[in-house]
């Protein structure tokens, strides 16, 4: 479950839909046009993040939706379940009810909002979500990378979102209109990687108690969730141009626990934000040197450069003098 930045002016075709609080709980809207549409685009967003494993949703014989919600994925996915099984799980046993009766062609269920789920070890192939991950604090969020882990095929992907950069900027122009000072939030983020806001507006909505705004810094997900997944892609705004989405791969050998953070002293000198930055300029410094090379391989190359060769051998010979 998790909301979803809406997008204008999309023309509706759909079959019938969830009503409009199911939707809402979801999508953050209750506008139908775009409800349908959004399930489309993640199918393409998610098979954009697969090519890097030059794959596609449908090329994975058993696949999970964890958190479907009232299947707004899996209303396009008819065609694809005649050679495929599909199964959703979410904790909002209204919208796995409506998914059960008004999309046949998936198997849904209602898990509680810690493991364990109802499937055997290594049953899928492909695990995938929008915006789960973005409502659980920490010890949540630890629990079901486990179970995410158990329950997926050795060598088989997940893909999951966050809410990385682009989201916590737009909260904290939010803060700052409301003349709050994000800052201390900001100051959480960097140094701890994960923040979790509990105080969220969301006490008296429908969901549980444990589910309320999470944010990620990439180095976070980098070294904690990384020492239990392979990380194959980070797509900054890859999930409807709003959540990061990664492409994680489960080892051939089961973990079975996230590593606690490093113990990083400030006598090191750095932040682990600024040294993840360093790191970006480094490699980025590096591209831009293999360009450098090729380029200069290019031009000593040429047919001009070497035509010239005479006129800058006369040259330098007239500077020497």
């Amino acid at each position: 479950m998790g909301e979803i930045v809406r997008e204008p002016s999309i023309n509706p075709p759909a079959p019938e839909l969830p009503n409009d609080d199911l939707m809402h709980r979801i999508a953050g809207t209750a506008d139908k046009t775009w409800f349908w549409k959004s399930g489309q685009i993640s199918i393409d967003q998610f098979d954009l993040v697969l090519a890097h494993w030059e794959r596609s949703l449908t090329d994975f014989p058993r696949a999970l939706d964890f958190g479907c919600g009232c299947a707004r994925i899996e209303l396009h996915l008819e065609d694809a379940a005649k050679r495929m099984e599909i199964y959703g799980v979410d904790i909002d046993a209204a919208a796995i009810a409506w998914a059960a009766e008004h999309v046949p062609w998936a198997k849904f269920s209602v898990n509680r909002g810690l493991p364990p789920l109802e499937f055997p070890d290594e049953h899928f192939d492909l695990v995938f979500n929008h915006s789960v991950f973005t409502h659980l604090d920490e010890q949540y969020q630890d629990a079901w990378l486990v179970e995410l882990e158990r329950v997926t095929k050795p060598g088989g992907l997940l893909i999951v979102s966050v809410s990385g950069e682009y989201p916590f900027s737009l909260l904290e122009k939010e803060w700052i209109g409301c003349q709050r000072d994000p800052e201390p939030l900001r100051e959480i983020l960097r140094n701890r990687g994960i923040l979790f806001i509990s105080d969220d507006g969301m006490q008296n909505s429908p969901f549980p108690d444990f589910y309320h705004t999470a944010f990620h810094a990439p180095w976070y997900i980098f070294e904690r969730w990384g020492s239990v997944f392979d990380i194959k892609a980070y797509v900054p705004r890859g999930d409807l141009n709003y959540q990061d989405l990664l492409l994680l791969r489960r080892r051939d050998q089961r973990v079975g626990a996230v590593a606690p953070l490093r113990k990083f002293s400030s006598e090191e000198g750095a932040s682990r934000e600024e040294i993840s930055h360093l790191e970006m300029a480094l490699r980025r410094a590096e591209q831009e040197k293999q360009t450098l090379k090729e380029n200069f391989s290019a031009v000593l190359n040429s047919r001009s450069w070497r035509l010239t060769a005479p006129l800058r051998r006369f040259m330098q010979g007239i500077r020497g003098r």
